[in-house]
């Protein structure tokens, strides 16, 4: 059977490797960061408004891991735009009432501060990019492995748009799929919470850069029990909307306490291997909704990986 390592690395365009109850795993990593909306490898990211996001339409990005090669070199000023709760959320999801999209805007806020844009280039001109959040006030980061996995250079920067070169103090692909950086700064933590508290339903909070959307981007969903990864019983999943670019984004409760690590997604209505799949609807679509689950790494996994790490 192959590791997720193996799984992960198998990777490509849009669809990945490996089971997921009986769908396609996909990764969050990476994203066209010659689009608009991503920057170019010398952009400084700028953090998009502070919206709250529970579904993230998108006609053409999937969750699967992809680079892209570009030469295009521009330098840009950041401008961090933020907006209070009573001018951002219009209250109109199907999902979730006023009250808890309005708690949801003020923490993710707060959670913003602590979270961190990564970009990565491989050896030539591919770049790629993915989420990662301090877990200390010593500059420590916690991130995917599979988003740190075979750079060439890499490049952090925090909401502030500095820069920094990070120093890898671990990674790991398997369980938990986690890495460890730190950049020299001060820095301002995530309180640690537990997995063990999350009740069917429950409201969670991810911070994170999926491209389709733009940077440090609240998306809000719900808990909806364990996911059985390979051999791994012990993953979580939840109905937060995420893409390529969210992968190394903390999962919080509203309390404000990180309870998982995003790594990936899949398909809502995935088939399994070997049914005949059939045609939908003939009609013509300008704008496709993406219909995914996401899936993370249990806070307990991935911090007794941290602590071995430090």
């Amino acid at each position: 059977m192959p590791s997720r390592r193996e799984v992960l690395a198998g990777v490509a365009g849009t669809v990945g490797g490996g089971l997921l109850s009986g769908g396609s795993v996909l990764a969050l990593t990476d994203n066209d960061v010659g689009t608009a909306d991503a920057g170019t490898p010398t952009q400084t990211p700028t953090p998009t408004t502070t919206t709250v996001h529970t579904t993230t339409p998108d006609p053409t990005t999937t969750h699967a891991p992809t680079t892209t090669t570009t030469t295009q070199s521009t330098t840009t000023t950041t401008t961090t735009t933020t907006t209070t709760s009573s001018e951002a959320s219009s209250c109109d999801s199907e999902k979730f009432d006023c009250q808890t999209i309005s708690s949801a805007q003020d923490l993710g806020v707060n959670v913003r501060e602590s979270v961190v844009f990564i970009e990565k280039r491989y050896k030539g001109s591919s770049w790629s990019r993915g989420t990662g959040w301090f877990v200390d006030d010593q500059g420590h980061i916690v991130t995917n492995g599979h988003v740190v996995e075979d750079h060439h250079e890499m490049t952090v920067y925090t909401l502030d748009g500095e820069e920094y070169s990070p120093t890898v103090k671990g990674t790991s692909m398997e369980n938990p799929d986690a890495a460890l950086l730190q950049i020299d700064t001060e820095s301002n933590p995530l309180p640690i919470g537990s997995e063990d508290s999350l009740e069917e339903d429950q409201p969670l909070l991810e911070v994170g850069h999926p491209g389709s959307v733009g940077s440090w981007v609240l998306s809000l969903g719900r808990y909806e029990g364990p996911i059985r990864y390979k051999n791994d019983p012990n993953d979580i999943k939840t109905s937060i909307p995420g893409a390529r670019g969210s992968s190394g984004s903390p999962t919080v409760n509203l309390d404000g306490k990180v309870v998982a690590l995003s790594y990936g997604g899949q398909t809502i209505d995935s088939r399994l291997r070997g049914e005949t799949p059939e045609p939908v609807e003939p009609e013509v679509h300008d704008r496709l909704d993406r219909n995914v689950i996401s899936a993370h790494e249990p806070i307990s996994e991935v911090m007794e990986k941290v602590d071995e790490w430090k």
